[in-house]
């Protein structure tokens, strides 16, 4: 995430396979490895995994963990209780823990004169960037505000801390660190130092690990985030995530009293994407794409070899060329996952774009509440008042498409719904709508269709029918998050079941649905069909900033819909019949021989589709890329026109 790497390794870790054994999908927090089968599992207080996720506690299965270092076995799964201290203090039994339990968050301050002794301390952990095991069992974390490397004995006993070193007879005190590993006689560490905040450093302590001697240090790239050594090698080679900017690792030898010449290799490379979030075609067979972490828009003509940029924040959820007016139309979600900060917010939560120049025009939707409404449904908006949109209900309207008199159509919460995770139920099962806007961006109809769902892509054809992707008549959690497939062997609910089989992915209950042009509601006459065996990344049940592009409909109406659970892409035609299956997990060398077989091309994660002509474009989230293939035929025939 955010152009880095999550963590690198340098060691083989699958002979414990820890990830079966051990709940860490909302740890956030580093672990480190012993040689003896035992793993450092540290996590984080941070809000995200304690505030935001009520049922963290439940999933982690063990409410002692948030701020603590726990010590597991790796091949059984089980604590490991060898702490006899808790920081300076003998506890009256060994424990597995070290840290004393929080759950609430230490803000973060690097210009911290001194630490809080509330949350940080020899035996609390406030916010832990890193943490090494070395032979001898002692315990090396990077934590604190401000930053210092914690030590400890292998029974947890506090020896002391470092809260700078000693550089060419000068004290040089840490603004930041972000990574630690252990030496045969010290280690090694990443961070940086108050007096460059421009820069970071590598250095390689030894001696006492409390009052650490400097061998050597380098300076890297201020983006520097990640370090792992490779200690089987001679010399040691130290490797650095980062180090030379995004999308870079850089490589340094450990030649005993010096740093051998520092390698790199990676980068971001002119014309390429780092997190191509959103994506549209034109007529013409350009293509629009928001790259999320470089905060542009992106248009290529339609050979994709010529770029035009320009500034765009946020992360829009759905992106509509309009092709008569010659508009580009961009929706936002409110993200509760950083891209929508009060200085980053797009207001108005609606972009529309002149689609030659991509300079901003005046276009807006009509409010659907106003504010004195929106205060009297959520006592919240008083006080936040950029916390919601007005002119849509919570999750961000997806936009669905136009028809030949300019309305524009876009999916969004039924206005009577409650105000967030809007549910369909048995009694009241559309908890989702297809809203009508006239040309002048005035509600028509506030639901042209009614649908079971708040989010999940959506598409027209040609004659104004509706493409949907939706979720069943159950909460959105359960089909969006709660797949035991999608977290090991651990489950935060019960398991669906179809004839008795358990449901292990969205795919087994979304379907992607037709409705007619003149609108109407799910389960009555209006509804076509309904094909089952899509999923997409969002139900609309949470704030969470995803897109929801995932149905795209070409100029010879055929429907492509992705299946992102199952890395591929189907192919129907208007009456719901499988024409082709595009695409297999895979990861990037995975891609068509010789023939060209599309069925080939590996995805991870498919986050939007968009077609122009012949061509569908997949955008690819974890690859970082985007597939372009094209629609041919086995077999084709011409007949005269008259």
């Amino acid at each position: 995430a955010d152009r880095e790497p999550f963590r690198l390794f340098t060691a083989h870790v699958d002979r414990f396979w820890f990830l079966q054994m051990v709940p860490l999908m909302y740890s956030m927090g580093p672990f480190a490895i012993d040689d003896k089968g035992c793993g450092y599992l540290a996590t984080s207080t941070a809000e995200k995994c304690t505030g935001t996720y009520p049922p963290v506690l439940t999933a982690l299965a063990d409410p002692k963990a948030p701020g603590t270092i726990r010590k597991v076995n790796l091949k059984t799964g089980e604590l490991q209780a060898d702490f006899e201290f808790n920081g300076t203090e003998r506890q009256s039994e060994k424990s597995a823990y070290l840290g004393v339990t929080q759950t609430v968050p230490a803000s973060a301050k690097t210009d911290r004169p001194q630490a809080d002794p509330a949350c940080d301390g020899p035996d609390r952990f406030a916010d832990m960037a890193d943490l090494t095991v070395a032979p001898s069992g002692r315990i090396l974390a990077a934590d604190g505000w401000p930053r210092r490397i914690k030590v400890y004995e292998a029974n947890g006993r506090f020896l002391g801390e470092v809260s700078g070193l000693e550089v060419e007879g000068r004290r040089r005190d840490f603004l930041d660190l972000r990574g630690i590993a252990w030496a045969d006689d010290g280690f090694y560490l990443l961070g940086v130092f108050r007096d460059q905040a421009d820069r970071a450093f590598l250095a390689r302590c030894a001696g006492n690990p409390v009052q650490p001697r400097v061998v050597w240090v380098a300076s890297l790239d201020a983006g520097a985030r990640h370090v792992a050594v490779d200690r089987t090698a001679r010399p040691v080679l130290v490797w650095v995530g980062m180090g030379h900017g995004p999308a870079t690792i850089s490589r340094a030898a450990d030649l005993g009293d010096r740093v051998g010449e520092i390698r790199r290799f990676g980068g971001a490379a002119p014309r390429t994407f780092i997190y191509p979030w959103n994506i549209a075609a034109d007529a013409a067979g350009r293509l629009y794409v928001h790259d999320r972490d470089r905060e542009r828009l992106i248009r290529t003509d339609a050979s994709l070899s010529q770029w035009q940029e320009t500034p765009l924040r946020g992360a829009p959820v759905s992106i509509l060329v309009d092709e008569r007016r010659r508009r580009l139309l961009l929706s936002y979600s409110l993200g509760e996952n950083g891209a929508y900060s009060k200085e980053r917010l797009e207001e108005p939560g609606f972009l529309c774009l002149d689609l030659e120049t991509l300079a901003r025009l005046p276009f807006r939707l009509q409010p659907m509440y106003t504010h004195e409404e929106l205060a009297q449904r959520d006592p919240l908006f008083a006080g936040r008042p950029t916390a919601y949109y007005p002119w849509t209900k919570t999750y961000g309207g997806i936009l669905a498409g136009l028809d030949d008199r300019d309305n524009l159509y876009v999916r969004d919460a039924a206005r009577g719904q409650p105000w967030h995770k809007a549910t369909p139920t048995a009694k009241n099962p559309c908890a989702g709508v297809i809203r009508k806007y006239a040309p002048d961006g005035t509600i028509t109809d506030e639901a042209f269709c009614r649908l079971f769902n708040t989010g999940g892509g959506v598409a027209m054809d040609s004659r104004g029918c509706f493409y949907a992707v939706e979720l069943p008549q159950m909460p959105w959690n359960s089909v969006v998050h709660n797949f035991t497939a999608a977290i090991g062997a651990r489950t935060f609910g019960p398991v669906p079941r179809r004839g008795g089989v358990d449901i292990r992915t969205q795919s087994g209950l979304a379907h992607v649905v037709k409705i007619e042009a003149r609108g109407g509601a799910r389960n009555t006459d209006a509804e076509e069909w309904a094909h089952r065996g899509v999923s997409c990344t969002n139900g609309g049940g949470c704030y969470c900033d995803w897109p929801d592009h995932h149905v795209a409909v070409d100029a010879a109406d055929r429907v492509s819909v992705a299946d992102v659970d199952l890395h591929m892409v189907k192919v129907l035609d208007t009456a719901g019949n499988l024409i082709a299956r595009l695409g297999r997990w895979g990861n990037a060398e995975t891609v068509p021989g010789a023939g060209g077989n599309a069925r080939d091309l590996g995805f991870r994660m498919i986050y939007c589709l968009a077609a122009s002509g012949d061509f569908l474009y997949v955008s690819d989230k974890d690859l970082r890329r985007i597939a372009q293939l094209r629609m041919t035929y086995r077999e084709t025939k011409e007949a005269a026109a008259r």
